[in-house]
């Protein structure tokens, strides 16, 4: 994100990303959106997933992944792949307990304040 032109942030970033976010989140962002441009061209997998660099997770990271995976097939709003993105975290507002931190002002800014629709019981469209 530091080396994006101003050609480029305008061309890619909205007026109130550009004002409320770091180049940095665009950045991160622009990288998340070639990752799923590429994902729709080549289409050789039913999942893919995108982590940053420094994440951290659990040891039943994986299980839980799963278990999710398998909670959405077998439900009937969102078998047979009726979802296209699942969130793992989704700027830090899916913590089960409510406990947001700064990051429901940057998820606020990104649209996070909608009411949140349970699917599944570890599942929810945000």
């Amino acid at each position: 994100g530091k080396h994006l032109s101003k050609e480029e942030l305008q061309t890619n970033a909205s007026l109130i990303a550009r004002l409320f976010c770091t180049r940095g989140t665009i950045g991160c962002y622009l990288s998340h959106r070639r990752f799923w441009q590429k994902t729709l061209e080549e289409d050789e997998m039913p999942y893919q997933m995108v982590l940053e660099d420094d994440v951290l997770v659990c040891d039943e990271f994986l299980t839980r992944v799963h278990d999710v995976l398998n909670e959405l097939e077998q439900n009937n709003e969102t078998s047979g792949y009726k979802w296209d993105v699942l969130l793992l975290g989704a700027l830090g507002c899916c913590h089960p307990e409510g406990k947001h931190g700064w990051n429901r002002i940057a998820a606020l800014m990104a649209g996070g304040g909608r009411t949140r629709k349970r699917v599944t019981r570890h599942c929810h469209i945000p």
